[in-house]
């Protein structure tokens, strides 16, 4: 009970405590005032003052100012000193400009919380700010079993500064693929899945000339399920590596880590990372009687370095060394050992608002904990590749010309590389005469950065030349993706040129899209796109050559002919589109098109009958 008491008031205590009383959007506030003061006459941010500290100033009576006394004299030119001075436009920025850039140049760095995920650093988030951040990671080599990567694993996560020197972080991630490998003296694949959560916490106990050291602890669920069936719809049961029976072997586990990582800041340019951790995993996994092993407590020392290339451009390697206790793999005669876990990246800030970031590695686990396992079955190189939204800091939208507004409203089968202005939304509905379907919705989410959401309805089925299975008909189906703007012509650049990327289930396999989105505006009226495209999956791996332009007729109204061309597993495929947009933010499409939909894959299946429809598009 004295024990109750004392936490009680230890907890309550905490409220008084400096590093949870600051207001939570102290640095958010701190960036805008430095803006908004420097449209004021002074260009230093003023103080707050105490209520008492009255500043008294003599103010004239109104009727003692007699403005009708106003003397008006000629001055000659030998009296330059009172003429009014001119504006030299070439002088520097003005105060807004200057203070502009300061912000733009204060949160354009990526600040790195781990040098992935088996080795944390001491850094922290500023107080207020928050990163969002979305991973996958995947194998190099495809599975013994075929059929796209597999063992894919995608994780999502948050952080949040509490204050300076505190940042918190929740997390999920999950996988669901066949092992890897090819278990010795097995025909068919083990089933496995890792569902993992949980919160971080990160406290920064030590801040001194260069030197950073940080408390780093999780707390996480996982449930491991080995055996069974994971796919969609299916009938059989697989071996597991636990039992050796044809069953399914589930489990919830409660794992943990604590980490002490030092961090130096060698130079302005060079950071080194020391990381002590010691993990916490289950040694047995069970189903009544019979168990199997796992992986166990283990302790290990991670090790690092970060490098500034430009302010927007940072890499970093790492590499973890398990030393004692338990294990961090397992190969194909499922014989666990101890591997070092490698890592290394490039991280590029697209804006103040969206990085992004690709990497190799060894490690598949998506959190403090796992994070220091290898591949399930396996010890190999993964790709890993990364989305990082930072939507505390602030931007400013640039202003867009005439052919950038037109664009915006997007093509139908196939894209261009205009993005909506930072804050804007849009929402459009397509319906055609199979009785297929599309809603979708896109936001501004950055300068360069849109995401998306699509839900849609195949209703006809694709072309007899077509070999690739690829949907059930009359079905819902929900995809999200993303689109970033490298080069813009607006900009100077010859091109503008970008990617997209997008993920989704479709008959319970994942698919995941990707094109390079390419537009030339030859003038106000015509604009031209080339996007490479193609898509991978368990079932199959389309590609092809997606073509359009957009030919401004008359003011407002629009020509868009598309012709996507098989490459891969694909068959070719045509819209024609008439585009009316006279209104404001508003576009109503009449389109005929023998594509199976235009929703990613859909882009490079040809239907098995042509189809009219229209597409209505609203800004908002």
């Amino acid at each position: 009970m004295r024990f109750t008491y004392l936490f009680i008031a230890i907890f309550l205590s905490l409220f008084d405590n400096p590093i949870f009383s600051k207001p939570l959007t102290y640095s958010f506030n701190d960036r805008y005032n430095l803006l908004i003061s420097s449209n004021k006459s002074n260009s230093n941010i003023v103080p707050k003052s105490n209520t008492s500290d009255l500043i008294w100033t003599k103010v004239f009576p109104e009727h003692k100012l007699n403005i009708n006394d106003i003397k008006w004299e000629i001055l000659n030119d030998d009296q330059e000193e009172h003429f009014p001075k001119q504006v030299d436009s070439s002088q520097p920025e003005t105060n807004f400009e200057k203070n502009k850039k300061l912000l733009y140049d204060n949160q354009i760095e990526l600040i790195f919380l781990n040098l992935g995920q088996a080795v944390p650093t001491a850094n922290t988030l500023k107080e207020g700010d928050f990163y969002l951040r979305f991973d996958q990671i995947a194998p190099v080599k495809g599975a013994y079993y075929g059929g796209g990567t597999g063992n894919q694993n995608y994780s999502a996560s948050i952080n949040y500064g509490i204050s300076d020197r505190l940042t918190i972080e929740g997390f999920y991630s999950h996988s669901d693929d066949p092992l890897h490998k090819k278990i010795k003296n097995y025909l068919d694949p083990f089933e496995n899945r890792w569902i993992n959560y949980g919160s971080a916490i990160k406290w920064q106990a030590l801040k001194r000339n260069n030197l950073l050291l940080a408390l780093n602890a999780s707390v996480e669920n996982w449930n491991v399920k080995s055996g069974g069936c994971n796919t969609f719809n299916c009938n059989s049961t697989s071996k597991n590596i636990f039992t050796n029976n044809a069953e399914e072997v589930l489990n919830n586990n409660f794992i943990g880590s604590l980490s002490i990582p030092i961090t130096w800041n060698v130079s302005k340019k060079l950071d080194l990372t020391l990381a002590p951790r010691s993990v916490f995993l289950p040694s047995k996994q069970s189903k009544d009687s019979n168990s199997g092993d796992f992986y166990g407590n283990s302790f290990g020392l991670g090790t690092g370095l970060e490098y500034k290339i430009y302010q927007n451009l940072k890499t970093y390697s790492s590499i973890y060394f398990p030393i004692a206790g338990g294990f961090n793999s397992f190969n194909e005669k499922i014989i666990y050992n101890r591997n070092p876990v490698y890592n290394a990246g490039l991280a590029y800030s697209l804006d103040t608002k969206v990085a992004l970031e690709a990497g190799i590695s060894n490690g598949f686990g998506m959190s403090p904990s796992i994070g220091i396992l290898t591949l399930p079955s396996s010890d190999e190189l993964l790709y890993r590749a990364s989305l990082i939204y930072r939507p505390s800091n602030i931007d400013f939208p640039e202003t867009k010309n005439s052919i950038q507004e037109g664009l915006r409203f997007g093509g139908l089968s196939v894209s261009n590389a205009e993005l909506l202005n930072m804050g804007e939304k849009k929402t459009s509905f397509s319906y055609d005469s199979n009785g297929s379907y599309s809603n979708d919705f896109v936001w501004g989410a950055s300068k360069n950065m849109n995401f998306d959401l699509s839900l849609f309805s195949i209703g006809q089925k694709s072309h007899k030349d077509n070999t690739l299975n690829y949907h059930n008909t009359d079905k819902l189906n929900v995809r999200g993706g993303a689109k970033a703007r490298f080069l813009s012509q607006h900009n100077g650049d010859f091109i503008t040129s970008g990617a997209r990327i997008s993920a989704g289930r479709l008959r319970g396999w994942g698919w995941l899209f990707a094109e390079l989105v390419n537009t030339y505006s030859f003038n106000e009226k015509l604009s031209i796109n080339i996007n490479p495209k193609a898509s991978f999956s368990g079932l199959g791996n389309p590609s092809g050559l997606g073509t359009s332009l957009n030919w401004e007729v008359l003011k407002g109204i629009s020509l868009i002919p598309e012709f996507n061309f098989g490459i891969k597993e694909s068959t070719d495929n045509w819209t024609m589109a008439l585009r009316y947009s006279r209104i404001n933010d508003i576009h109503f499409d009449l389109y005929t098109t023998n594509a199976l939909n235009f929703v990613d894959t859909g882009q490079l299946i040809r239907s098995d009958n042509q189809s009219f429809g229209i597409n209505i598009g609203y800004i908002f």
